[in-house]
């Protein structure tokens, strides 16, 4: 068993704690694939910024979206594990949970104007100016989120790391 505060068992329970290193093996391993997925929707924004939108534009997108949410699903999981996660890290992690949530609750939206957009497209009376507008907007919005989605786990890793130290250097009681 590791020596490291975060890693001992806690109390009453037969399940040992990941150490820091291993939970930051983990969670890059989750953030990696989102990394990859917001470049593919990067690039499937862009039609978004002109008003040449097709239908199979909006498709393309959704399914990115989809992707998106599945890439973020397993990192959920992982900072919900509050059984095996590091001491450090069981505070720590609500602000990136809490995003990532939040990003999928985005994605979801985004996945709603797609789908009105492409229903109204197939209806040609409608004045379809506003909801571009959103989409665009919405597509942006998601984009800086998901981009600062890395930043956000090294902050998070950095500040475990900080604590993880001033911990080790509290007398034993």
């Amino acid at each position: 068993m590791s020596s490291s505060p975060s890693s001992r068992w806690f109390a009453g329970s037969n399940v040992e704690r990941q150490t820091l290193e291993k939970f930051q093996v983990l969670l890059y391993g989750c953030i990696l694939p989102i990394e990859e997925v917001y470049s593919t929707l990067e690039k499937a924004s862009l039609p978004f910024n002109t008003k040449d939108i097709l239908p199979f534009h909006c498709r393309k997108a959704i399914k990115i979206l989809s992707q998106l949410n599945m890439q973020l699903t397993p990192c959920c999981q992982l900072l919900r594990e509050t059984a095996t996660l590091p001491l450090v890290v069981l505070a720590l992690r609500y602000q990136l949970l809490d995003e990532l949530h939040y990003i999928m609750e985005q994605s979801d939206n985004l996945v709603s104007f797609l789908d009105s957009y492409l229903s109204m497209y197939m209806k040609s009376s409608y004045n379809l100016t506003e909801l571009e507008r959103a989409i665009q907007e919405l597509f942006e919005k998601l984009l800086y989120l998901v981009s600062h989605v890395p930043m956000q786990t090294t902050f998070l890793l950095n500040e475990a790391r900080f604590q993880e130290k001033r911990l080790a250097l509290l007398p034993p009681t």
